[in-house]
């Protein structure tokens, strides 16, 4: 069976879709044939995905907005399949973590995945055929990574909601992973390492090098596809044994 036989006409909710890695899932999905709805808070960006993928459904909501989430969410029905990729990230140094980069961070890191998840999961119930959720996490949730302090701490706490909602959900015929990725080069990837260059006084090359060495496939940077790959993975029914786990896409970057 191939990712697309798989997800063919699978009804899947995405956020964080106008950008990055969500988009890029979002088209993918789309040339499946799945039936996709994207979710951000980013107009621009989602009318422009919608040009691109002009059947993909689109809904702009704050994820931080508890209320506001909640009823788009419910607004969208039932679906079979929802990965929620949508994740903030500040270049915060220890000694310059604020409330409020905590508060942003946590608001859609973290609460919104469980905003929305519970919506999406009652949905999957009340249905009767189950469902599987797809959290994209990262691997600053089990290495610590300078520069990246709420972001690592909101991802840590999002891989054990993974397990606890795995355990919760299953019985009820829900699966729950999460996909760990390493350095995806999208605009909030270039952003942090922009900040991580002025945090440490390093040049690019230096920062490149810093990763490279740590990384034993000696790639600094994950492909795209290679991410999107094991994200496909983990929604289709190739991997429908599995829940409550981690898929680190890091080159080994862990291992060491």
């Amino acid at each position: 069976m191939s990712f697309e036989a798989s997800l063919k006409g699978k009804k899947v909710i995405v956020t964080g879709a106008s950008k990055g890695i969500g988009r890029a899932l979002v088209a993918k999905l789309s040339s499946y044939g799945a039936i996709v709805t994207g979710i951000a808070n980013d107009g621009g960006g989602l009318a422009s995905l919608k040009g691109d993928c002009p059947g993909v459904q689109t809904v702009e909501v704050d994820l931080a907005d508890w209320n506001a989430t909640r009823s788009a969410v419910e607004g969208i029905g039932p679906v079979d399949i929802l990965v929620n990729n949508a994740a903030l990230l500040f270049g915060d140094g220890f000694f310059n973590i604020t409330p409020e980069i905590v508060d942003k961070t946590m608001d859609v890191n973290l609460k919104a995945v469980i905003n929305v998840s519970q919506v999406v999961a009652k949905g999957m119930v009340d249905s009767g055929t189950g469902g599987n959720i797809v959290n994209i996490s990262t691997v600053a949730a089990l290495r610590a990574y300078p520069n990246a302090s709420v972001h690592s701490i909101s991802k840590a706490a999002l891989d054990m909601l993974t397990k606890l909602m795995a355990v919760e959900l299953g019985p009820k015929g829900i699966r729950v992973n999460s996909v760990n990725l390493g350095s995806v080069m999208t605009d909030m990837l270039t952003t942090w390492i922009e900040d991580l260059i002025t945090f440490t006084g390093k040049s690019m090359e230096q920062v490149q090098s810093s990763f490279l060495e740590r990384v034993p496939m000696q790639k600094s940077l994950v492909d795209m596809d290679d991410a999107l790959n094991t994200i496909l993975f983990a929604m289709s029914d190739l991997s429908a044994i599995t829940s409550g786990t981690k898929f680190v896409v890091d080159g080994g970057f862990c291992a060491t």
